[in-house]
């Protein structure tokens, strides 16, 4: 009997994916390539993600373990969505706008635009020289009378008896020398001077969106505002930015689209440096330009 002599080829290789094949001779054998093995414990072992995913595929799903896994996916998709949305991330207070200033207009705050109440009609007066005293006429001695003081008293009032004419320099109700006038005026504090920049622009889902800073230099016992925009718009919201309650009215003029305006209801005085973000939406597909922020009338 002749002793048992190892031969090579023919054999059978063996692939993970393409099966098997049997080749004759070294030649085919490297005709191959890689991926072929000599059997298939020689495989390499699949990483632990395939190899869950390779079970979870052997597996039997009812139909509610689908819909179970389906509602997982879902949830997970919606919760990353609204992290990355900055509106969504303000909204439920993730995150506060950060004001990066683009452009500053820093002034006074402008006059109202809008039409305001007509002013009385002021009597005329004749201009002085500057630093002039205001004297009468001269009245005969026979004519002049003089009031009385009371006991204890001293009367620093000028009287002028009738007929004389009286130049005074300056004008208006609340005028230091006003001399006259049926009715008492009350003339308040000055309203606040404004410094407000352009925070930034976007346009969320088909709406341009602008926003500003704003900051008083003192406090006003009514805060509503307006801002005169170059194109018609309206206000979204408006808040103060590091924080605290707040109650707001929103206002609107019917025959001033152009104008946007914000009653703050909380906190009531407003104080000095309090920065108020403003939200403020166009009316049109384009961003509105803010030409003049000001104290609303009341």
């Amino acid at each position: 009997m002749s002793a048992y002599v190892y031969q090579e080829f023919p054999k059978v290789k063996y692939h993970p994916k393409l099966g098997t094949k049997t080749v004759q001779n070294a030649d085919e054998e490297k005709a191959l390539g890689k991926g072929w093995y000599n059997n298939p414990g020689e495989f390499p072992k699949p990483s632990g993600i395939v190899a869950a995913w390779n079970r979870l595929r052997a597996e039997t799903w009812s139909r509610n373990d689908k819909i179970a896994v389906v509602a997982v996916v879902v949830t997970i998709l919606l919760a990353v969505v609204a992290l990355l949305t900055p509106e969504i991330r303000r909204t439920v207070g993730l995150d506060k706008p950060v004001p990066v200033p683009i452009a500053t207009l820093q002034g006074q705050s402008p006059k109202s635009e809008l039409p305001s109440n007509p002013a009385t009609a002021e009597p005329p007066v004749i201009n002085q020289p500057a630093g002039a005293v205001a004297q009468p006429a001269p009245i005969p001695k026979k004519h002049r009378k003089r009031a009385s003081a009371a006991p204890g008293s001293q009367d620093n009032s000028v009287h002028i008896d009738g007929g004389s004419k009286v130049q005074q320099e300056s004008s208006g109700d609340c005028s230091p020398n006003i001399i006259g006038g049926a009715n008492t005026v009350n003339c308040g504090p000055p309203e606040p001077k404004i410094n407000w920049y352009l925070s930034k622009q976007w346009i969320s889902k088909g709406v341009a969106i602008t926003e500003i800073v704003f900051t008083l230099d003192h406090s006003i016992e009514i805060p509503a505002f307006r801002a005169k925009c170059d194109r018609p718009c309206k206000t979204d919201y408006a808040w103060p930015v590091d924080g605290g309650g707040v109650s707001t009215k929103l206002l609107h003029w019917d025959d001033h689209p152009n104008f946007a305006g914000v009653d703050f209801l909380a906190p009531r005085p407003l104080g000095a440096g309090v920065r108020i973000l403003w939200v403020i939406e166009s009316l049109d597909p384009n961003p509105v330009q803010v030409i003049t922020l000001s104290v609303a009338d009341e």
